[in-house]
């Protein structure tokens, strides 16, 4: 009595807590609003729509660091090509100043003038245009090649990220997909469930049945109801996860316009998708152009220790005052050899090289995993499209199986624990169908995005987009 006084307030709370009205056989049970198909002002989106909106500005983040990135790489090659265009400067100087001769070597030797020691105050006056122009800097010319280069590699590093992301998309909007899914088959169950307790009910009625059937009826209706809830939480889930990964606002009302199907599509082998990849992959671009950017960045490490030649001149006016200077002007060409550096140059050059090694690695092992990702995606495709046609004959089979029970049920000639069998097995067809239809849409784009061609196949647009950089 004591335990039962216990949970009495947690009994009464889970009576007052409000339950789905089964009878008018709605599916939206769950208190996450955004998943209600039915709202007006719902977002609809079809997959390659939720990926264009997650490629746009202000979608997805990555997207949007990988933009600034590539802004910053455009900021580095400006930077570089600074440094062989012309420099060109304006000086303006007004002074009033004094000076110790002695300072300047000029002393009194024992002859007839004797300068003084400090002279002053006296005014000057210069105004003065001065351009420089690099001739020849060979390392300079290399370290501009490797900033262009590592630019196109930034660049391909954005139509990596834009891969990445449109996978992510997919595979998200493949399991809301499955999500809605498996709430339309709860749904489907609970129906049927709910059909089957009707006709239990009315046997017992006419006579024709016991009370255990319609309550082991009743407990079946009870356990789909539960999977319902359970699917229309996990429905929920699916979309917010979606919903953050394509920018959109958390929590709003979104329907989902595609749903999961097994269209046949044309399967290439693994030398075919090894091709494409080979010639699609954004990420195999990215790193194939930081290997040709840091093979300049070691010839540019061993060109400074070539001469630099740089010329200037300089045009301007000089005076006491500004009303009373003269045009004055001067040109000339700097050479400037470096003899010896302490080993900074050898030093900075044994660095560059390491790191043009470690790229080579990374290249390289970049390649192997391509290999291994498009015969894994080749393999995985065939397998999910045969996985759907079993299924699909499973699912058949069990809608066949469970008519036919039914019927024997309604005869009378059987009971319903056979009917509960064959309404057990034909929610098990149910979720294998549809997990077989989500494992091949993501197989298909798993081969779609090791093979680099996610983007193409959705019809999105390509990231050509100019740099952001001012």
């Amino acid at each position: 009595m004591k335990r039962i006084l216990t949970l009495l307030p947690l009994i009464l709370f889970a009576a007052s807590w409000p339950q789905p009205n089964w009878a008018e056989g709605t599916s939206m049970g769950t208190p996450l609003a955004l998943v209600r198909a039915e709202a007006a002002d719902a977002l609809r989106l079809s997959l390659r729509q939720a990926v264009e909106m997650a490629l746009s500005p202000h979608g997805n983040l990555q997207v949007e660091a990988a933009r600034a990135e590539l802004d910053g790489a455009l900021a580095r090659t400006d930077r570089s090509r600074s440094a062989l265009l012309p420099h060109l400067r304006a000086a303006l100087d007004q002074s009033r100043l004094t000076r110790n001769l002695q300072a300047l070597g000029l002393r009194d030797e024992g002859g007839t003038f004797r300068p003084p020691d400090l002279v002053g105050p006296f005014s000057t006056f210069d105004a003065r245009l001065r351009v420089e122009q690099t001739v020849f800097d060979w390392s300079a010319i290399k370290s501009l090649q490797a900033a262009k280069a590592s630019l196109q590699g930034t660049r391909q590093d954005l139509e990596r990220v834009r891969d990445l992301v449109a996978a992510e998309v997919s595979r998200l909007y493949l399991d809301a997909l499955r999500a809605r899914a498996d709430v339309e088959a709860a749904q489907a169950d609970v129906d049927l469930a709910r059909s089957l307790l009707d006709t239990a009910s009315r046997r017992r009625e006419s006579g024709t049945g016991i009370r255990i059937e319609e309550t082991r009826a009743a407990v079946q209706l009870s356990n789909q109801q539960q999977r319902l809830l359970v699917a229309q939480n996990r429905m929920g889930r699916a979309y917010l996860r979606l919903q953050r990964a394509i920018g959109a606002d958390i929590g709003m009302p979104m329907e989902l316009t595609d749903s999961l199907q097994s269209e046949p599509s044309p399967l290439m082998d693994a030398e075919q998708a090894r091709q494409a990849a080979a010639q699609s992959r954004a990420d195999l671009k990215a790193l194939e152009e930081k290997v040709r950017s840091d093979r300049k960045r070691v010839r540019a490490s061993w060109a400074r220790r070539l001469p630099v030649l740089e010329a200037f001149a300089d045009y301007g006016a000089s005076g006491i005052y500004p009303n009373d200077s003269l045009a004055t002007w001067t040109a000339g060409l700097h050479l400037e050899v470096p003899i010896f550096q302490g080993g900074r140059i050898g030093s900075e050059e044994a660095e560059e090289r390491a790191a043009l090694r470690r790229r080579q690695a990374l290249l390289e092992d970049l390649r192997r995993e391509i290999e291994l990702e498009v015969r894994l995606a080749v393999t995985g495709a065939l397998l999910a499209g045969q996985q759907v046609e079993v299924a699909e004959q499973g699912l058949n089979l069990a809608q066949e199986e469970l008519e036919r029970a039914r019927r024997r049920y309604r005869s009378g000639v059987t009971g319903s624990l056979e009917v509960t069998q064959a309404q057990t097995n034909l929610e098990r067809a149910r979720e294998n169908l549809n997990s077989a239809l989500f494992e091949y849409g993501s197989a298909q784009v798993d081969l779609q995005a090791a093979t680099g061609t996610i983007l193409r196949d959705l019809g999105v647009a390509g990231g050509e987009e100019e740099p952001r950089h001012e």
